[in-house]
């Protein structure tokens, strides 16, 4: 195949002897049948200090085989392979040998990982230090130390700490970045038209003379026109739906009586038929002259 673009991990894991991993896992193989927390522990996760320190003596024993932290699977399977044909109660799961085996180099290769982000990341120290006691702390170092910490032609490009040219830049530019935030907030659309009838006002006014008297009566009228104008605007004005139903009720004759109606009682009528009026009656009368 031509020479076409390739990713930024191109190069091959470091070939480790198959019969030194085969006495590494030997040596160690309690270890490996059961790897702790690093039998579920996924490699985008952050490294499990504690698990870590607990499987010290396997991972401390692999970087005096390969310092760069990484192993070629190949002969890591063939290892694997070897020593399950010798011991085979390591695979004490349902799965066959072949599937065994590139569990653990899965698994082998998380722990390494992790390893690797520990012993070249000062960022990632600072949680596994958290979780473990001085002791437990130094015996971790101690082990981290047998790890090449400059990044060889074959390392993951991951591991390395980015370190930035110019660490405080970043912070000035952040601080900049807010200030320039809380500005804008700050401004509000009811400000910024404040500020531009103030700048029209006083730019009409520039040019005058401030010691001579018509500069101030310019000035006073200035701001009786702008009282003048707040008013007219502060006025409700009705809507236009409102102003129709009231033409629409002038032109029907609904318009509202200026004066109140009359009640006209026929007094003879009442005198005539029976000579005297009801207790009934007068109190009807009273409350239409309440009314009226």
């Amino acid at each position: 195949m031509g020479g076409g673009k390739r990713g930024a991990r191109h190069e091959a894991k470091p070939w480790v002897d198959v019969g030194l991993l085969y006495k590494c896992l030997e040596k160690h193989q309690k270890l490996l049948a059961d790897m702790k927390a690093y039998e579920h522990v996924s490699s985008q996760a952050a490294p499990n200090a504690k698990a870590l320190l607990d499987l010290k003596d396997l991972w401390a024993g692999l970087l005096e085989l390969s310092p760069q932290g990484s192993i070629h699977s190949q002969p890591l399977r063939q290892a694997l392979v070897s020593l399950l044909t010798t011991i085979p109660d390591l695979n004490s799961g349902k799965h066959s040998g072949a599937v065994w085996a590139n569990l653990k180099i899965e698994r082998l290769n998380c722990m390494l990982k992790h390893v690797r982000q520990l012993g070249r990341s000062t960022n990632a120290l600072g949680p596994a230090a958290c979780q473990l006691t001085r002791l437990g702390c130094q015996s971790l170092l101690e082990g981290l130390e047998k790890l090449q910490t400059a990044p060889g032609p074959n390392a993951d490009p991951g591991d390395a700490e980015v370190v930035p040219e110019n660490p405080g830049a970043e912070h000035v530019e952040q601080e900049e970045e807010e200030q320039r935030l809380e500005e804008a907030c700050c401004i509000s659309p009811a400000c910024q038209q404040k500020a531009k009838r103030a700048h029209k006002q006083w730019s009409a006014l520039e040019q005058a003379d401030p010691s001579s008297p018509s500069h101030l009566v310019s000035h006073l009228e200035a701001l009786e026109k702008a009282k003048d104008l707040g008013k007219s605007k502060a006025k409700p004005k009705a809507k236009a739906s409102q102003r129709k139903d009231l033409e629409k009720s002038k032109a029907v004759g609904l318009d509202k009586p200026t004066a109140k109606p009359k009640v006209v009682v026929d007094w003879h009528q009442t005198l005539e038929n029976s000579g005297r009026v009801s207790s009934e009656d007068l109190f009807a009368l009273e409350q239409l002259l309440d009314k009226s």
